[in-house]
């Protein structure tokens, strides 16, 4: 684990720590006798959430010093960031359900650098009216292949979801509870990539940056089992069908010239989308929750898979201006979180969803 990331996770454990030792500590309200509640909820998650499936190949380095002849597919790495998830909810008590307002967040920005040896083809961009790049070391006034070539490559990516639910549990034993939901839901992902490269006489350029969104409906089903009157284990699942839209751009540049520039700079750009994409998101969560009196600690693992509507808009064209199939059209984020809900002014009745 990278001292980066284990700053994260003290960040976020630190600081929840210290909130939930001030809510236990607090007295408790004068009902939290009760075995019902009624009344609003508050609650803050925070995670180290790591990106998946993302496609990120930046460029393709290919050596030709070596026999057989090595190609070698550059990916930039996405390092997992600290994401919150706030919600205000309201139960009515007696049985009759909860509805909740959530809101999640995610953003990460990465940059790695290269220095490899052989000729480098960027790969955001692809074939455009000014041909393709393909440097190598030009350095010495020509293209020594021995060389190394040095190039820097950005990964930025956004995510966000609005969420709108109606939960309600129903017990089916002594230890076991079963809860489903059902809502509405609204998301939005970005990503940003960009990629620089120098081969000692001219520089190029690519960029490419995309957005989606998304709306539709949300239902979910799930259980908890009480080993204890203060532990409990939770698990749920949730599925979202959307409808969505992506737009995006991209483009590369010969800054200074090149072997197809003669009147630098020289720049291509490409743009392109969709309006009707049927997308979903499949949530997963699993967390051990710690109560005492009107506050929940809880520890555990997220998943959340998003498809369909995330497919790249603008993927890099082959030769002739033919574009490429885009791998970008299901990625996901995985979280280890720490979370804690706060009744005001009632007892402990319902878990968070």
């Amino acid at each position: 684990m990278s001292p980066r990331t284990q700053r994260r996770i003290f960040g976020i454990l630190g600081p929840a720590a210290c909130f939930g030792i001030v809510l236990l500590a607090a007295p408790a309200p004068a009902e939290a006798a009760s075995s019902d509640f009624k009344g609003w909820l508050l609650a803050l998650d925070l995670a180290l959430s790591e990106p998946v499936g993302l496609d990120n190949h930046i460029a393709t380095v290919t050596n030709t010093n070596v026999l057989p002849t090595r190609t070698e597919r550059m990916v930039l790495k996405n390092d997992p960031d600290t994401t919150w998830r706030g919600a205000l909810g309201y139960d009515f008590g007696l049985d009759l359900g909860r509805v909740q307002v959530s809101y999640w967040s995610f953003a990460n920005d990465d940059m790695q650098d290269f220095n490899k040896v052989g000729e480098v083809s960027p790969a955001l961009f692809g074939y455009g009216f000014y041909g393709a790049m393909y440097q190598c070391n030009n350095s010495q006034g020509f293209c020594d292949s021995t060389l190394p070539v040095r190039f820097t490559g950005f990964t930025g990516v956004k995510a966000k979801t609005l969420d709108l639910d109606y939960t309600r549990s129903a017990e089916v034993g002594e230890r076991f509870s079963l809860r489903w939901l059902a809502g509405l839901r609204t998301a939005r992902y970005e990503e940003k990539q960009s990629y620089q490269g120098f081969d000692g006489a001219y520089t190029y350029l690519q960029s490419k940056n995309w957005d989606a969104d998304a709306r539709g409906i949300r239902v979910g089903a799930g259980g908890t089992f009480d080993f204890t009157q203060h532990f409990s284990l939770q698990a749920g699942l949730a599925y979202s069908a959307l409808l969505g839209k992506t737009a995006g751009k991209s483009s590369q540049t010969f800054v200074n010239g090149g072997i197809t520039c003669s009147f630098p700079p020289c720049t291509d750009t490409k743009v392109g989308g969709d309006h009707r994409l049927r997308g979903a998101i499949l949530d997963l969560e699993l967390k051990g929750i710690w109560s005492a009196g009107p506050v929940d600690i809880s520890l555990g693992f997220m998943s959340s898979n998003w498809s369909g509507f995330v497919q790249d808009p603008v993927p890099a064209s082959a030769f002739l201006l033919n574009p490429e199939g885009s791998s970008n059209d299901s990625l996901g984020f995985a979280s280890f979180e720490v979370g804690l809900l706060w009744r005001v002014g009632g007892s402990r009745h319902v878990l968070s969803p």
